[in-house]
């Protein structure tokens, strides 16, 4: 029997006080088992994505000391023109949970040096 997790990834802006339109969200498994599920999304007006239903392990199977990881990993990368690039490596989803992503973008700050801070996209780990 197939077991799944679901996630909606929230994107905004200035620590949370606005929403992201049009954020291309990748969501790809990070684990052997589940490195075949990838996703290709889009935020709506309010900065967030359809639901996406994922693969995680049964539910039965972390409910004893040696039944494994009670859930799968992915990575997911939102990216949006002006805004640097995050990349979110290990978000946890677990059996028949709806998890929701929230991503906070940051904007290209330019300088008159032609510098951008910070000066490389943003790395993470959930």
């Amino acid at each position: 029997m197939d077991s799944f997790g679901s996630m909606i990834v929230k994107t905004l802006g200035a620590d949370e006080a606005f929403p992201i339109a049009d954020a291309v969200v990748r969501i790809s498994g990070a684990d052997v088992q589940n490195n075949d599920v990838k996703f290709t999304l889009f935020t709506d007006e309010d900065g967030v994505t359809r639901t996406v239903t994922l693969p995680t392990p049964e539910k039965i199977n972390s409910q004893t000391p040696d039944g494994g990881t009670p859930y799968y990993n992915y990575d997911v990368v939102v990216a949006k023109e002006g805004y640097y690039t995050k990349v979110l490596r290990g978000v946890n989803v677990f059996p028949g949970i709806l998890s929701v992503l929230t991503v906070n973008m940051i904007p290209y700050v330019s300088y008159a040096d032609g510098g951008r801070y910070p000066r490389e996209n943003l790395v993470g780990k959930e």
